[in-house]
C-alpha cells in the first residue's frame, strides 16, 4: 500500500501557531483519510506545499492576529487567491471573510465579500430555511444574532454542485459562542448550511468550495465518516461529480464500553464494524490512571472517535484529550476552567448524566452537547434534543421495542452491547455514518471470495433464491459461478451424483447435504471435480484441503458451545489438521431454529484462531452490511438469495472506494488472465452486470457503459473478483469481436502475443484463410494435420538443447492448437481440463501404451 500523502498544517492555540506538533483529534482524522499531519510555520511552507491545512478552535480574530505574528497571513492570502489545495478546519473557516461584525479591527482574508454576524446567548430564534441559501442568497435568519451554537450534533445540508462538499449528513461542532458566522453563500463560492434540531431551521453556513479551497467550520474526528470523506474528496478531488449522492446519514451510533478499577474493559470493542465512535465509561470508582490506562490501549488501534469519561477535573481531562477526542463530565463540574480547554482544542466535553436540566439548556453556563442517561431521557426537555445523546443498556432488543420514544429524535444513539440481540442492533440497526474502518480483511485472513452463493438441490432441480423459479442444476452453477465456488446442499441423496458430476465440470463447488451421509461415495465426488465436501464429522481419509466440516452453535450462559458442549475455539484448533474450513451456524434458544451470527463473538474467534489456517464460513447472512463486517474480519458469508439481500448486493456489499465519486477500479481480463483493459464500476453497475450476465461497466461521463452494445465487442461475464484490500474489482470475461480496445485490438495494451496470438491467429484462419495458407491446407488435410503432430512430437522427444526443446515445442503447440480450433476447443477448454485432473485424488499409473512403445519407440 502506498505511503500516506503528507500534508502541511498551521495550527493557532491560544495565540500563537503550533510548530512543534499537530492537535491529536486532527491527526486522527487526516490518518483516517491516508494524510500524514506535519506541521509548519514560514511564508515559504505556506507557498511551497502541496496540500494546506488551516486549523484552530480559537476566536477568528485571535487565529488572524496569530498569523500575523507569524509572519505567514500574507502568505496564505497569496496561496489562497491562486486556488492552491488548502482546507480550512474550525475557526478558521471564518477568515475568508471581509469583516467580523463582533470584532470590526481584525484584519480577515477578505476573500469572501461577506460579513460574520456573531451568534446569540439566547435559544430558539427565529427559524428559515436553509434552502434559501443559494449563490447570492440574503440572510437565511432573522435580523440579528443566530442562536447559541453548541458543541453537538448538527445537521448539514450540502450543495449537491459542489465537489467536495456536495453530501448531507451529521457533523459534530466545537464552537465557542459569540463565535460569529456567515448567514449566507457568497457569490462564486459553493456553500453547505447547518442548523441544530429537528424542527428548527436556524441555519448558518458552515463549509465553502471554490475549487481547491474548502473550509468547514465542524470537527472532522467527532463527525466520523462525514468528516472523512470531506478531507479525502478535498485531498484527491473528483474527475467529474455525480448527478447523484448517497442518502444522508441521520444519526450516529456509539458503542459503550465500561472500564473497571484495573483498566479492564467490559466487552471487546466493535471498531471497525459499523460504529461510529466508541464511549469509555469508568464504573464507579474508577479514577483517571485507570481510564488512562484503557484509554491508552484502545487508543493503539482505534479508528473511531473515542469519548472518555467521566472527567471532573481540567487537569485530567487534559491528560486524556491528548488520546481521546473528547471527554464526558458532570454538569457540575463545568466551570470557566472548562471553556479555556474548549478554546484550545484539548477538550470538548459532554455531560455525562444531569438532571439540572434548566444549567444544561443555559448557554450562559453550559455550551456543550448532553449525554443524559436511560432513566432521564424521557424527562428531559424537547428543546435539548438537537444535541441530545441517549446511552441505552442492556435492555435494548433488536427490533428497538425497549428504546425510549426520545430516541426518535437523538442525534446520535449509544449502545452498551451486553447481549447478542444487542448487537444485531449496534451492528446492522440505523448506524449514522460511514465506517472508517481500515477496507478489506485482515492479513491474517483466508477469505479470498466474500460471498459464497448457495444453491439447493431438490426434486432434480436447483433453487438459487428464495423468490427464484427452480432451474436446472448445471444453469444455476452458470449462473453463480459469476461470485467463485458455490455451495449446492442436497436434499435427494445419491440419486442426485451423476448431475452434480456434470456441475463441477462448469464451476467449483462445495457440496454438503444428503448426498455427503454416505461415506462411501465421498472420494468418488471429490474424484470427479467437487471442490470440497461439506461434512457433520471429519473423514481422515480425505485430503484436509477439500473438507468442510459444519458446526451448529448454541448459547450457554453468553458462551456460544457446539452441540456437543465444546467451546467453538476449542473445536476448531481440533479440527486444523482436518478440514480446510468450519461452516457456522447459529441456533436458537434450546437449539431450537437460528438466529443471527453474532459477529462480535466471530471476531474475538477469528483472533484466536490466528495460524490454524481455517476459513470460517457463517450461513444465515441476511444483511449487505453483515456480510461487509464478516470481510473485514476476514470470514466468509453463505447466502441464499431472498428479497432482503440479493446476490448483487451481497458480492457489492465488501468493496470500498478512496475515489471521491465512489467509483470502483475495475481491472478486466480474458478467460487466460490476459489483462484486457481499466474502467470503472459503480454498484448500479455490478448489479447490472450480473443481471445481464455480461461486461457492464460505469462511464464518468455516460453513465451505465454495456460493452459492446454499440462496437459489437460485447464480453460474457464469468466471474467478478475482489482484490485483497477491497477496493479493486476484476472482471473474468469472455470477449467476442474484434477485441476490448477501441482502436480494435484484443487488449489496450498492444497485441495479443504467444499463446493468445497464435489462438486467434488460427481462428482468423479458419474463416477467412488467404489463398495459399499453409494453416488452410492443414485444416483440410487431416491426415496431413495429424501426421505432422505426430513427426513434431517425435523430433521433440530427439531435441536436446534448450533452444532446439523450444523450437519443437512451439512446433508442437502449433500443430495441436490447429487441430483444437478446428475441432471447436479453445485454450480456455484445455486449461479447464487441466484443472480437473488437479482435483483427481485417484491416480492411474501413467504407464505408456504397449503398443505405442512397440510402434513409435521400438519400431
Amino acid at each position: 500500500m502506498a505511503s500516506p500523502t503528507s500534508v502541511a498544517v498551521l495550527c493557532v492555540e491560544g495565540k500563537a501557531l503550533v510548530t512543534d506538533r499537530v492537535p491529536v483529534a486532527l491527526t486522527k482524522a487526516l490518518q483516517r483519510a491516508r494524510l500524514a499531519a506535519k506541521p509548519i510555520a514560514t511564508a515559504e511552507d505556506v507557498l511551497g506545499a502541496e496540500l494546506l491545512v488551516v486549523a484552530s478552535r480559537e476566536y477568528v480574530d485571535v487565529v488572524a492576529e496569530a498569523l500575523h505574528h507569524a509572519g505567514v497571513f500574507s502568505a496564505l492570502r497569496r496561496r489562497l487567491s491562486s486556488g492552491d489545495a488548502t482546507l480550512l478546519v474550525g475557526s478558521a473557516l471564518a477568515l475568508l471573510a471581509t469583516r467580523d461584525a463582533t470584532t470590526p479591527t481584525a484584519q480577515l482574508l477578505e476573500l469572501v465579500p461577506a460579513t460574520l454576524t456573531p451568534t446569540s446567548a439566547s435559544v430558539g430564534a427565529d427559524a428559515a430555511s436553509a434552502s434559501a441559501l443559494d449563490d447570492g442568497a440574503t440572510s437565511a435568519s432573522a435580523a440579528g444574532a443566530v442562536p447559541c451554537l453548541t458543541h453537538g450534533f448538527h445537521h448539514v445540508q450540502g450543495d449537491p454542485g459542489a465537489a467536495v462538499i456536495r453530501a448531507d449528513g451529521l457533523a459534530v461542532f466545537r464552537m465557542v459562542p459569540p463565535a460569529p458566522v456567515l448567514l449566507s453563500a457568497p457569490l462564486g463560492w459553493k456553500a453547505s448550511v447547518a442548523w441544530t434540531g429537528q424542527q428548527s431551521r436556524t441555519a448558518f453556513v458552515c463549509a465553502l468550495e471554490r475549487g481547491r479551497v474548502v473550509g468547514c467550520a465542524y470537527h472532522p474526528e467527532l463527525s466520523a465518516g462525514f468528516g472523512t470523506t470531506i478531507i479525502k474528496r478535498w485531498a484527491r478531488p473528483p474527475i467529474s461529480v455525480p448527478a447523484s449522492t448517497p442518502t444522508p446519514a441521520t444519526r450516529q451510533l456509539l458503542q459503550m464500553l465500561r472500564v473497571d478499577a484495573t483498566g479492564t474493559l467490559s466487552d471487546q470493542p466493535l471498531d471497525g464494524h459499523g460504529v461510529d465512535g466508541i464511549v469509555l465509561l469508568g464504573s464507579t470508582g474508577v479514577d483517571g490512571a485507570a481510564l488512562h490506562q484503557a484509554l491508552a490501549h484502545l487508543a493503539e488501534s482505534a479508528s473511531v472517535p473515542i469519548y472518555v469519561g467521566p472527567v471532573s477535573d481540567t487537569a485530567t481531562a487534559e491528560k486524556l484529550c491528548q488520546l481521546a477526542s473528547c471527554c464526558l463530565t458532570p454538569a457540575a463540574s463545568v466551570t470557566e476552567g472548562w471553556d479555556v480547554l474548549f478554546r484550545i482544542g484539548l477538550a470538548a466535553p459532554l455531560v455525562q448524566a444531569a438532571s439540572d436540566f434548566a444549567l444544561l439548556q443555559d448557554p450562559t453556563k453550559y455550551t456543550g452537547g448532553v449525554f443524559v442517561l436511560q432513566e432521564l431521557v424521557n424527562d428531559a426537555p424537547a428543546a435539548m434534543t438537537s444535541s441530545l445523546c441517549v446511552i441505552v443498556g442492556e435492555a435494548i432488543d433488536s427490533s428497538r421495542k425497549t428504546w425510549p420514544a426520545a430516541t426518535e429524535n437523538a442525534q446520535a444513539v449509544v449502545v452498551e452491547a451486553v447481549q447478542a440481540s444487542a448487537k444485531e442492533a449496534l451492528f446492522y440497526g440505523e448506524a449514522g455514518n460511514v465506517c472508517l474502518s481500515k477496507p478489506g480483511p485482515t492479513h491474517d485472513s483466508l477469505n479470498n471470495q466474500s460471498v459464497v452463493p448457495e444453491i439447493r438441490l431438490q426434486g432434480g432441480v436447483a433453487f438459487v433464491g428464495a423468490a427464484q423459479e427452480p432451474m436446472p442444476l448445471t444453469q444455476a452453477v452458470t449462473k453463480l459461478s459469476v461470485f467463485g465456488e458455490v455451495i449446492i446442499i442436497d436434499h435427494d441423496g445419491p440419486e442426485s451424483l451423476p448431475m452434480l458430476a456434470e456441475a463441477y465440470k462448469i464451476g467449483r463447488c462445495r457440496v454438503g447435504g444428503l448426498v455427503t451421509q454416505d461415506p462411501d461415495v465421498l472420494v468418488d465426488m471429490l474424484n470427479d471435480g467437487a471442490a470440497s465436501v461439506i461434512l457433520d464429522n471429519p473423514d481422515d481419509h480425505l485430503p484436509r484441503d477439500r473438507v468442510v466440516v459444519r458446526r451448529q452453535l448454541v448459547e450457554v450462559d453468553r458462551v456460544w458451545l457446539t452441540e456437543q458442549g465444546v467451546p467453538f475455539v476449542d473445536d476448531v484448533k481440533g479440527l486444523a489438521d482436518k478440514c480446510t474450513a468450519v461452516q457456522v451456524v447459529f441456533l436458537g434458544p434450546d437449539g431450537k431454529g437460528t438466529v443471527a451470527p453474532d459477529v462480535a463473538f466471530l471476531s474475538s474467534c477469528f483472533k484466536q484462531l490466528k495460524g490454524t489456517k481455517v476459513q470460517l464460513i457463517i450461513e444465515g447472512v441476511v444483511s449487505a452490511p453483515m456480510v461487509r463486517h464478516l470481510d473485514r474480519i476476514g470470514i466468509e458469508s453463505q447466502v441464499f438469495a431472498s428479497e432482503a439481500l440479493s446476490l448483487a448486493a451481497a458480492v457489492a456489499a465488501p468493496i470500498i472506494s478512496d475515489r471521491s465519486d465512489g467509483l470502483l477500479c475495475t481491472v478486466v481480463c480474458d478467460e487466460r488472465g490476459v489483462t484486457l483493459g481499466f474502467v470503472y464500476s459503480s454498484a448500479e453497475s455490478i448489479a447490472a452486470a450480473i443481471d445481464h450476465g455480461r461486461g457492464v461497466y460505469q462511464s464518468r461521463s455516460r453513465g451505465l457503459w454495456f460493452k459492446g452494445d454499440t462496437s459489437g465487442a460485447h464480453q460474457d461475464l464469468l466471474q467478478i473478483k475482489y482484490d485483497c484490500d477491497r477496493d479493486c474489482l476484476l472482471f473474468v470475461v469472455r470477449q467476442h469481436g474484434q477485441g476490448f480496445c477501441h482502436r480494435n485490438q484484443h487488449t489496450c495494451f498492444g497485441p495479443a502475443r504467444g499463446l493468445g496470438k497464435l489462438l486467434s491467429t488460427l481462428q482468423d484462419r479458419l474463416a477467412n484463410a488467404p489463398e495459399g495458407s499453409y494453416t488452410k491446407r492443414l485444416f483440410d488435410d487431416e491426415k496431413l494435420l495429424n501426421s505432422k503432430i505426430i513427426e513434431e512430437a517425435i523430433e521433440l522427444t530427439e531435441a536436446e538443447s534448450q533452444r532446439h526443446i523450444a523450437e519443437e515445442a512451439a512446433d508442437v503447440l502449433y500443430f495441436a492448437m490447429t487441430r483444437c480450433v478446428k475441432a471447436g476447443v479453445d485454450l480456455k477448454a484445455i486449461e479447464g481440463v487441466l484443472d480437473e485432473r488437479g482435483l483427481k485424488v485417484k491416480r492411474r499409473p501413467g504407464n505408456a501404451k504397449p503398443d505405442f512403445i512397440k510402434k513409435h519407440v521400438q519400431g
